[in-house]
């Protein structure tokens, strides 16, 4: 009995032993793997990003000249496109503007420093002045026009040169006489307002209204010139991406260079006389096929 006992200890003890070694094994094979799809897994992305970042920047110009036809045909359809719109689309707008200096007086005699600041200070009055109801109300009724006073309002814009106490109104409308005759008008109606309201002393018109020449907006050459301009930038980008992101192997320098593999020889195609060659088979078929569809009728259409 006593020498049983030492046998199965040193049996059990194997078993263990043996037991921790395939354990140990598995785990040293699990890691193993585990690395190795990490290494395989970082070498993809290796070999993606060398990919991503090789660039071969003759091959790039190469291909920019090789399609400069389509970045200028692009350029000059945007031109052309929002040309045909600011002529013809869109409805062209002319500015008038006139100004007045105010005169706000304190002391009879002359002028003070605090006539200045004051009529500094009044400025935004001024303004409001000008764009209120009852002043666009009477230049509507003046020169009988078919406009609500918001809409009258919205055409003017009022401004003032920094310290100064001159007001430029200007007005926007899609007939330049018509804009001129509302700016002179505006000019003359708010300054009677602003001497009997705020008891100026006179508003005097520095400048009458301009007849305007040409249109302030569209501005047709600057919208083309920009306009081309976005062409050619686009399409010269869609070429570098298409570029860029062609992963197709088409030289024999792709495949030394992708596959590290050697050209023995290249054979020379013919695709002109390729796509001949298939043009015809596919007439042959589809004659064929005619024919063969009349037999199976019966001559039904002949």
């Amino acid at each position: 009995m006593t020498s049983d006992k030492p046998a199965s200890f040193f049996m059990h003890f194997n078993n263990f032993q043996a037991y921790f070694y395939e354990q140990w094994n598995i785990s040293i094979k699990v890691v193993y793997n585990h690395q190795l799809y990490q290494w395989r897994v970082s070498h993809k992305m290796e070999q993606r990003n060398k990919r991503l970042a090789e660039i071969n920047y003759k091959e790039l110009l190469y291909e920019l000249y090789h399609r400069l036809w389509i970045i200028v045909v692009s350029g000059i359809a945007a031109a052309g496109i929002v040309l045909a719109i600011s002529c013809f689309l869109i409805t062209p707008v002319y500015i008038s503007t006139t100004s007045v200096y105010i005169i706000n007086r304190q002391n009879d005699e002359k002028m003070t420093l605090a006539d200045l600041q004051t009529g500094t200070h009044l400025t935004k009055d001024y303004m409001f002045i000008v764009k209120s109801r009852p002043v666009t109300q009477k230049v509507i009724e003046t020169l009988n026009l078919n406009m609500t006073n918001k809409q009258l309002a919205d055409l003017i814009t009022v401004s003032t040169p920094l310290d100064t106490r001159i007001l430029e109104i200007s007005v926007k409308h899609t007939d330049p006489q018509t804009a001129k005759f509302i700016a002179d008008a505006l000019a003359e109606i708010s300054g009677e307002k602003m001497v009997s309201v705020m008891k100026m002393d006179s508003v005097n018109i520095v400048e009458e209204g301009s007849l305007p020449t040409k249109p302030s907006v569209p501005n047709v050459i600057l919208n083309t010139v920009l306009a081309g301009l976005f062409g050619l930038i686009t399409a010269g980008i869609a070429v570098v991406l298409a570029y860029y992101l062609n992963d197709c192997i088409r030289t024999a320098d792709d495949i030394e260079r992708y596959l590290n593999i050697s050209t023995l020889g290249i054979i020379p195609i013919d695709e002109h006389k390729e796509k001949r060659r298939v043009r015809k088979e596919r007439k042959k078929s589809l004659d064929e096929a005619a024919v063969t569809d009349i037999e199976g009728k019966g001559f039904k259409y002949l």
